[in-house]
């Protein structure tokens, strides 16, 4: 295999011992570094990895698995009047995930593979009435395809909408009166069915915050 098949790891041996410390064998971290300066004893060579903060390193650097959450606080920050609610004097966590992270992690999915379409298309039935099964397959995202090709500078680029969600769902986080409620995202080129059945699909994007407080008597 070519070395850019194992990303930052420089061969398959060292991507394969990572796996086993981190993820099969477990190890702490004060043995991974006992290890490694054991494995520099040999033959005078440098160990695959420095120490264990290394390793973490290496593997918190791959572009996959989960995409990390953060957050910001917001806060009414508008003129108060003589008796204010409660919500306006407080501040509210807002709870996200990197919408284009999360879109890239989708539209790299193999299990989409033959769920999703790269470009616009005219789907037609017997009699040559147009048919819509999926979103790439409406006038919409011809025509927004139909912009990307005018301009020469977007030539060879994918068309990738986003589409999004919420429900009436709230999730309580058992603080208070605080509750969130859920904001989700999915890539607009996989087929309905894909979207349905999840099938990582449909992701969080946020968790906006909801303030509770009795209306002013």
């Amino acid at each position: 295999p070519q070395t850019a098949d194992f990303m930052l790891f420089c061969h398959g041996a060292e991507f394969k011992l990572a796996d086993f410390l981190f993820h099969q064998n477990q190890m702490s971290g004060g043995d991974i570094d006992k290890l490694m300066d054991i494995l520099a004893e040999f033959d005078g060579e440098d160990p695959p990895f420095s120490d264990h903060e290394e390793l973490y390193w290496l593997i918190d650097a791959l572009p996959y698995g989960e995409v990390q959450w953060q957050s910001f606080l917001v806060k009414y920050n508008g003129e108060l009047p003589e008796c204010p609610p409660t919500w306006m004097l407080k501040e509210y966590d807002v709870w996200f995930h990197d919408a284009k992270e999360l879109m890239q992690l989708m539209r790299a999915n193999r299990d989409f593979d033959g769920e999703i379409d790269y470009a616009a298309k005219h789907v037609t039935d017997k009699n040559g009435q147009c048919e819509v099964c999926n979103l790439m397959s409406g006038q919409w995202a011809y025509d927004q395809s139909e912009k990307i090709a005018e301009d020469p500078e977007t030539h060879g680029a994918m068309f990738v909408p986003v589409v999004l969600g919420s429900d009436k769902t709230t999730v309580s986080v058992g603080t208070g009166n605080t509750e969130f409620y859920p904001l989700y995202i999915s890539l607009g080129n996989v087929h309905n069915n894909v979207r349905q059945a999840h099938c990582n699909a449909v992701s969080i994007l946020a968790f906006l915050a909801i303030p509770k407080s009795e209306l002013p008597t």
